[in-house]
């Protein structure tokens, strides 16, 4: 019978038998297949398209077709690869198109009409991603051009597929396990210490079976003991190359339970293929046609001799594929990666780590999770040094940057720092400054922070750790200025105080000592001295004699000592108490005239006469003939009280004798001389001619002062 798309349809109805009718109902045909009218009309999407060509060139001996290409490339993960291989002329085509619900290019001669591969893709519905069948070139064949090309496809195939169906035609041969065992010498031919990996599952396909075939016909002949070692052997390799082997049958295709044949090897084939994966990553149909391009031009080197002996190796193709899922996924995070810094005051910017990086190698592992390949390490360290590198520079521009800003702002901050300081007072202060003076700098200092808040903002400055520590800083150095000058304020103020007390407490001991002083001399002085001019006059040189404003006094003289100090050229020390010059003339002629005198006045000297000192002692009586008091020494100088301006007129004029006269004379000329020298010595308070009566008294005023003045200073203390 001619196979060809007519007889791709249903088939004529044909009588029923009891054991037909109790087979299960056929499964329906995968989702997206197309009907059988669309496969016949040859409509869109419902033939299988050219994969892989043989080429009689010499150099481009294997070749991709960009139809089959661009079909894998548009088939997302996952994706299940399933080869028929086997017999030529046995089927193969058949059984693809009834399992794929689309049509592969079938014959009804002995010439082959599979050249090389043709692929058709099946979607398993919703999530399960889809399925590749790929129809090979068959062996075995005597109209074949070059039986080398078997191996070749059976060398993609053990590369590629999920699973491998190998077809014969009626039943079980042992030249189909010889062929089979030739697959897995061609496996071999791959040279990698992965190899296992490869292991597809392997159903060996009766079609058109004559005799029902045991599901485990496999171990069966495994199992047999009868046959030779060498074919034991043989067995043994199949079942240890792939990860199970099974026989299946289908009956002639018009034969009746063919359907459900069928579906049952669908299912299986369904249920046992695993999708393309190399350590852990689920490939795309886009990654498959890169490692299916790479593959066909490494085996495209090869020579056509079919005892050659090369080798490829699939795992540099995977771990290529493995190599671009790793650094999509690695790029990907890498842009997301916007790294922001966030500085401390103190700007250490070498112990900064920035946990975004943690967080994103933690999502490559997750969406890598599946890989099990060595690159999946090697990948993470280079995702994890881009990252700290991109890190480090930008890290580097933030120092930079950071120190600009840091530079601006110490400018700003300083500017405003030196204005403070021009503002403050200078120390030591020289006067008391007033509560409104304090707020003025207290203003001051608040308008200042606030000016260089509103710099900091103009200059748009990013790092506000910056501006907040040179802000605090700026705050600390104008607090502590104005802190000097108030502690400074308040020692000046303590020192004032101190002086005030100080000046208070002389002042009080100098109002007593004055009051005392002053009553002692009302009670001292003669009657003729007691007028208003006298005491104002007296009270004045107490007072001067008290703070000591008149330089220190030499022992006043008296009339004796006159004449000898002009003999030696003094002054007598009259000078320093008058600064009258006509006075100092009438000095000197008091001088001259005393010493005229001189022998009267010594008579006058050797006359007996008692003087009380200020305290009522008698001067002349004292060992060192003065007395110590609070006013200063207290000498024995002339205590004759003042005479009178006008000379006595006698009442009656009566004949004097000469010595009467010369009597006369003498005592006018000690009385003229006792007048100016009350006059010289009127300023000097130093002696005082009392009465004797009085001098119990002023030494009670004078104790009784100083008493108050010794509680003064002890309360003061």
């Amino acid at each position: 019978d001619a196979w060809g798309p007519q007889q791709l349809t249903a088939p004529p109805p044909v009588a029923t038998s009891p054991a037909a009718e109790e087979q299960p109902p056929p499964m329906p045909p995968p989702e997206g297949a197309p009907t059988a009218s669309a496969r016949a009309e040859g409509g869109a999407g419902a033939c299988a398209v050219p994969l892989i060509r043989f080429s009689p060139s010499e150099q481009k001996w294997l070749q991709l077709q960009d139809e089959g290409l661009r079909l894998l490339s548009t088939l997302p993960a996952p994706v299940s690869v399933v080869a028929f291989l086997g017999q030529g002329r046995c089927g193969k085509s058949t059984t693809c198109s009834e399992l794929a619900g689309q049509y592969f290019g079938v014959g009804n001669d002995l010439d082959p009409v599979t050249n090389g591969a043709d692929v058709a893709a099946v979607g398993l519905g919703e999530g399960k991603g889809s399925m590749l069948f790929l129809d090979c070139e068959g062996t075995d064949n005597p109209l074949a051009q070059n039986t080398a090309n078997y191996h070749v496809l059976a060398l993609l195939v053990f590369t590629l597929a999920s699973q491998i169906v190998y077809c014969e035609d009626g039943k079980p041969s042992e030249n189909s396990l010889k062929e089979v065992a030739g697959l897995v010498e061609a496996r071999k031919m791959i040279m990698t210490a992965n190899i296992d990996q490869y292991k597809p599952h392997l159903r060996l396909l009766v079609i058109g079976r004559k005799f029902r075939i045991p599901d485990d016909f496999f171990g069966v002949l495994c199992s047999d003991a009868r046959v030779d070692p060498a074919r034991q052997d043989m067995r043994r390799a199949i079942d240890q190359a792939f990860e199970s082997t099974r026989w299946a049958s289908l009956p002639g295709l018009q034969e009746i339970g063919y359907s459900t044949a069928i579906n049952a090897l669908r299912n299986d084939i369904q249920a046992n293929s695993h999708h393309v994966a190399t350590s852990g990553v689920v490939l795309t149909g886009a990654e498959i046609a890169k490692v299916l391009k790479e593959i066909c031009d490494e085996v495209s080197r090869w020579s056509r001799d079919a005892s050659f002996k090369a080798a490829i190796e699939p795992d540099s193709t995977y771990v290529r594929v493995v190599r671009a899922r790793l650094k999509e996924v690695a790029e990907r995070l890498a842009k997301e990666y916007k790294p922001q810094l966030r500085l401390s005051a103190a700007g250490h910017l070498d112990d900064l780590q920035d946990p975004k990086i943690s967080a994103l190698l933690e999502k490559f592992d997750q969406e890598t999770g599946s890989i099990t390949s060595s690159a999946k390490q090697d990948a993470r360290e280079e995702l994890e040094q881009e990252l700290h590198n991109v890190f480090r520079c930008m890290l580097q521009r933030s120092r930079e940057h950071y120190a600009s800003e840091r530079h601006v702002v110490d400018i700003i901050a300083d500017t405003l720092r030196c204005t403070y300081s021009l503002a403050m007072p200078s120390t030591p202060l020289t006067r008391i400054l007033r509560k409104d003076d304090l707020d003025a700098l207290q203003t001051q200092r608040v308008g200042l922070l606030a000016s260089y808040k509103a710099q900091a903002k103009e200059k748009k400055l990013q790092f506000e750790a910056v501006v907040r520590d040179c802000c605090n800083q700026l705050a600390d150095d104008l607090e502590q200025l104005f802190k000097d000058v108030v502690e400074a304020n308040a020692a000046l103020q303590v020192e004032l105080d101190k002086q005030r007390a100080k000046q208070q407490q002389l002042r009080l001991r100098f109002v007593i000592m004055a009051i005392a002083a002053f009553f002692s001399l009302i009670a001292a002085a003669p009657p003729q001295r007691r007028s208003v001019a006298g005491l104002a006059a007296t009270s004045a040189s107490a007072l001067q004699a008290l703070v000591g404003w008149l330089p220190k006094q030499r022992p006043p003289l008296s009339a004796e000592s006159v004449p000898a100090a002009q003999a030696r050229g003094e002054s007598c020390g009259f000078e320093t108490h008058n600064r009258d010059s006509g006075l100092v003339q009438e000095r000197s002629s008091a001088a001259a005239k005393s010493e005229r005198d001189s022998s009267t006045q010594a008579e006058q000297a050797q006359q007996p006469r008692q003087e009380v000192g200020v305290h009522g002692y008698d001067v002349s009586g004292s060992p060192s003939g003065a007395i110590s008091s609070s006013f200063g020494p207290l000498t024995n100088i002339s205590s004759v009280p003042a005479p009178s301006t006008t000379a006595s007129v006698p009442q009656q004029e009566r004949p004097m004798s000469r010595a009467s006269t010369t009597e006369m004379r003498r005592r006018h000329r000690q009385q003229r001389l006792q007048q100016r020298l009350w006059r010289m010595h009127r300023p000097n308070l130093g002696a005082l001619t009392l009465k004797p009566e009085l001098g119990p008294w002023m030494l009670a005023a004078l104790g009784l002062a100083s008493v108050v003045d010794l509680a003064i200073v002890s309360m003061t203390w």
